[in-house]
């Protein structure tokens, strides 16, 4: 019997198949790097289930999340996922009432935070883990972590349909919405960003984009995961510095807004290295001189790519041989959509503007935008 499509059942197995190899690299905000195999990471994730179980953390139940770029956040995600529990990651400069409101609508039995900010979060806190957002909240004594001898916790496998995430979306246009994400969901996306980006267990993600936000679970860590690659996460994105991080943290894969790009362009160092590397994802809107002076930075013609949180693997994509920062890309393999007249809903001619939708797997049309 195969393997359920679950995000745990991609972790378990390529602990399994690929113990040794490294899985993760921290480059911290002082510059030091940390780093864990599959094997050992997967040890830290067995410390941080038993500590959520301590603290109530049991199938069907909530943990905030409000942490900057750490390991942390990856090992509660992972331990999350193992106790068939689910994670609400939100933005850590979230303010006192932003935080009482998200814990309103999702009833978390513990939030895991900074310690530097504890005070904002504990209105809306029933029990709080403050963390420091470095490599020793995964050392033994973390309050992280479950006292020695307390022992590996390895539940029943989660359910396919079991929910691991409620990620809400930025608010830019209206008030934010919660994304339910299941484990079904989390190995999807996986799996396809993973073939999207030609992903082998050779390469390196380097990740700079904050890890509440979709980009960085959906196109790096989980896709990382599902081929037995690595990740380089850094604490903080650093616009002088980001060709010096990449080239010296091994990264072979890349994924940025259009914003960052501009600054990494307005403030690259003349020393800055020449990257190799071989595959880049970016969103939004560059001019194609920007898209080309980063091409040329990077050694590679970045894709541009559109999705959504709601809509998990990316709708659109430039092809492998086709990059084209004026256009979005054709529609992924699997997905089907449509331009609709925002009036009628019903479909407009070539060439006429519309709304973008994406067919759903139960029949339903998915609003993404103009």
């Amino acid at each position: 019997m195969g393997r359920p499509p679950t995000f745990t059942a991609l972790w378990d197995r390529v602990v399994h198949d690929r113990p040794d190899a490294t899985f993760l690299l921290f480059h911290s905000r002082e510059g030091e790097v940390s780093s864990w195999t599959y094997a050992g990471f997967d040890a830290v994730v067995d410390g941080v289930a038993a500590r959520l179980a301590e603290c109530g953390v049991e199938p069907g139940a909530a943990v905030h999340v409000i942490l900057r770029n750490c390991p942390a956040f990856v090992a509660v995600w992972l331990a999350v996922s193992r106790l068939g529990a689910w994670m609400v990651p939100v933005d850590p400069a979230s303010t006192a009432r932003d935080v009482a409101r998200q814990a309103a609508r999702t009833r978390p039995v513990v939030t895991v935070c900074a310690a530097a900010r504890r005070d904002v979060v504990r209105e809306g806190a029933s029990r709080v883990i403050a963390l420091d957002e470095t490599s020793a909240d995964l050392a033994p004594g973390s309050p992280l972590l479950a006292p020695p001898g307390s022992g590996p916790l390895r539940p029943a496998g989660p359910r396919p349909e079991g929910r691991i995430a409620v990620m809400f979306t930025s608010g830019t246009t209206s008030e934010p919405k919660g994304v339910e994400l299941t484990q079904r969901n989390y190995h999807h996306v996986a799996t396809v960003m993973a073939d999207l980006a030609d992903l082998t267990p050779e390469d390196r993600w380097y990740v700079c984009l904050p890890l509440f936000h979709a980009n960085a679970q959906y196109y790096c860590f989980a896709p990382a995961i599902a081929a037995g690659a690595s990740v380089a996460l850094t604490a903080r994105f650093t616009a002088s510095r980001w060709a010096h991080e990449v080239a010296g943290l091994g990264a072979t894969h890349a994924s940025l807004f259009a914003a960052p790009i501009r600054m990494i362009l307005a403030r690259r160092r003349a020393d800055a290295p020449a990257l190799a590397l071989k595959h880049v994802w970016f969103a939004q809107n560059l001019a194609r001189g920007q898209w080309e002076e980063f091409a040329a930075l990077c050694g590679v013609a970045p894709r541009q790519i559109y999705g959504m949180t709601e809509t998990l693997p990316v709708v659109t994509a430039n092809r492998p041989g086709e990059p084209d920062p004026g256009r979005i890309g054709a529609v992924v393999p699997g997905r089907r959509v449509a331009l609709l007249d925002p009036v009628t809903g019903a479909p407009v001619p070539d060439g006429e503007p519309g709304v973008l939708t994406l067919a759903g797997r139960r029949g339903e049309d998915l609003f993404l935008g103009y």
